[in-house]
């Protein structure tokens, strides 16, 4: 089968899971025999290191970089919309470079379009004049809310249907029938948000390393709690700084450490979970290590006592959760998102509610204390993986919607 990925980024320039999970599902592909080309965008400024991959990556796309929020009242609706125009007018040039690619490659049996949030919705217009059968990767909520968005904000409706009336009209012409979804929550957010495809699949991601069965292996001394995301409320660390505190308080005969890994994504935040480790007296027990490959995060996943998923938004499938669980380490996570789709609490995690600190102090506190209870939901965990969360697994899934979607494409040209 030839298949194209179109992709907002492509690794080695990428931001987040969703990029990654592309870059993962395009090797596997070719590796099961389909002929896989990728069009994403060009490496961005941002980017510092050596510009070397496959030729059958192709960097066509002009990308809006996304700019921080740091204004208040009309300025900062004023630079919102500014962000959104330079958003969806990039379809212009964008579209004209896919269907230039398209001319001059041979056809594709199927288009598999990731997270278009940079470079448009609009650039893939061309794929859907050429009638090729398409399925959308939804991953995030960008698409539903975007559309969403014309209907509650009438500044967004303006700007959309008035000012930016060409471009949008080409977001609006894209061919969304088919569409899969990495869980039930997020397709949920969809139909929620009045944006139901015709055909919805649930395509979870999957984990493409070892798994971690030696879940009795020796771990990091001291005791070492591990978190891996980006430094913003919206993940809610300054919970597990409150609980470590907590803990600190309650037991302080207890030996551990609170490492947390990621880009900071607001720096006023950081200054306050900073200012907090201090007036919790734990500057001796939490580090912030910055960023990290994505081997060396994995290293540290697998050596930590157990895991911290704090998110207090409702993630669609996040990445850390699996890979916790396939790493064979502990996984205490925040009843949020998509994450009872994934594990059972006490079973193979332990939940907490997102907005209890003191909930998630209990189970740190637990895990501590508890060898045998380590041992137990790390072990359940490895094996949720190896019944549902495999790569292999995925891609089966991922093959036989594709037949799918070709199938209905045929059945109604």
């Amino acid at each position: 089968m030839r298949i194209l990925i179109v992709s907002n980024l492509f690794p080695p320039d990428y931001m987040g899971g969703q990029e990654i999970n592309a870059w993962k599902i395009a090797h596997a592909l070719r590796k099961r025999g389909h002929d896989v080309q990728v069009a994403t965008s060009k490496f961005r400024p941002s980017f510092k290191q050596t510009e070397s991959e496959p030729d059958w990556v192709h960097r066509l796309f002009h990308f809006v970089e996304p700019l921080p929020d740091k204004k208040s009242g009309n300025a900062a609706r004023f630079e919102i919309m500014k962000k959104l125009a330079d958003r969806v007018k990039v379809a212009g040039p964008n579209s004209k470079a896919l269907d230039t690619f398209l001319a001059k490659e041979a056809a594709f049996d199927l288009v598999y379009p990731f997270g278009m949030h940079q470079v448009s919705l609009g650039t893939m217009l061309p794929v859907t004049k050429r009638g090729l059968p398409t399925l959308w990767h939804c991953g995030d909520h960008f698409i539903a809310d975007h559309f969403a968005q014309v209907n509650i904000s009438r500044l967004y409706r303006l700007t959309l249907e008035v000012l930016l009336k060409p471009w949008f009209d080409m977001e609006k012409s894209v061919d969304f029938r088919h569409m899969a979804f990495v869980s039930q929550y997020l397709l949920d957010h969809f139909v929620e948000k009045g944006f139901t495809p015709e055909h919805a699949y649930i395509v979870p991601r999957g984990i493409d390393f070892e798994l971690g069965t030696d879940v009795e292996r020796q771990r990091t001394a001291p005791p070492t709690f591990f978190m891996a995301c980006r430094i913003d409320p919206t993940k809610g660390v300054h919970h597990a700084v409150e609980a470590a505190g907590a803990l600190l308080k309650r037991r302080p005969d207890l030996l551990w450490q609170l490492e947390i890994a990621g880009a900071i994504g607001d720096n006023d935040y950081m200054a306050k979970l900073d200012a907090r480790v201090t007036e919790l007296g734990m500057s001796n027990r939490f580090q912030y290590i910055g960023m990290l490959t994505r081997p060396q995060t994995l290293e540290r996943l697998r050596n930590a006592t157990a895991f911290l998923s704090t998110s207090v938004w409702g993630e669609p499938f996040a990445n850390t959760i699996i890979e916790t669980l396939g790493s064979g380490t502990p996984l205490i996570g925040s009843k949020a998102g998509s994450i009872l789709e994934v594990v059972r609490p006490g079973e193979s995690a332990l939940i907490y509610d997102k907005e209890s600190p003191d909930e998630l102090s209990v189970h740190m506190e637990r895990v501590l204390d508890d060898p045998e209870l380590r041992v137990r939901i790390a072990r359940s965990g490895v094996e949720v993986i190896q019944q549902r969360y495999t790569l292999d697994r995925i891609m089966d899934l991922t093959e036989e919607v594709f037949a799918k979607v070709i199938a209905d494409y045929r059945g109604k040209s």
